[in-house]
């Protein structure tokens, strides 16, 4: 379960990232506020941060999409009621349909709207995150449950690493892509 802890407290840092850098962008010297994302209005380097950004929050969905459905499996093994919970919360929000939005909204500089949705789903995802943490130790506890079970969750934090390096591997060759067609494109323009 720490690792379900981890995993959500990382989208809940990512999102609270996006939040900030969306409210640098309103009250920075280059505000992107009012203007269309592609009308001539909008500096590039802003254009160009709206992408990222929108691209994050993309990775942010895909994330918070991972773990809503390792959480249901997790559950579906331990029968653990706080996985029920916070599986069945996060259903009930609609939390992946909800960041996808958010991306669109981030697309189209809906910066203030924003910003503040990031705030938060961060906030939101947070809040799952300590509640499967479950109360911190006082310190004087016994020394845990002797171990059982260990193998089980060795096993299923290995899969999703396995998981994670195969998205990485995904994200790094849409990357590539992107830049050589750019790249492809700054060639024909140069003629």
């Amino acid at each position: 379960a720490s690792t379900f802890v981890n995993r959500l407290k990382k989208s809940s840092a990512d999102e609270g990232s996006i939040g900030n850098s969306l409210n640098s962008a309103l009250t920075g010297k280059l505000a992107i506020v009012g203007a269309a994302p592609n009308s001539d209005d909008i500096d590039p380097a802003n254009q160009r941060l709206l992408g990222e950004l929108s691209g994050q929050q993309r990775s942010v969905t895909n994330d918070v999409r991972w773990i809503q459905e390792d959480l249901e499996r997790f559950y579906a093994r331990t029968q653990k009621p706080i996985h029920k919970e916070v599986y069945e919360d996060m259903a009930k929000s609609l939390i992946d349909e909800k960041l996808e939005r958010l991306r669109e909204k981030i697309q189209m500089n809906h910066t203030f709207t924003s910003r503040k949705l990031s705030k938060n789903w961060s906030d939101r995802l947070m809040s799952w995150a300590e509640k499967l943490e479950g109360p911190k130790p006082d310190g004087n506890g016994s020394g845990g449950d002797g171990g059982s079970g260990g193998g089980e969750e060795k096993d299923f934090e290995f899969m999703l690493k396995v998981m994670r390096m195969v998205q990485a591997e995904q994200d790094i060759r849409g990357r590539t892509r992107s830049l050589e067609q750019m790249l492809r494109s700054l060639k024909l323009s140069e003629r």
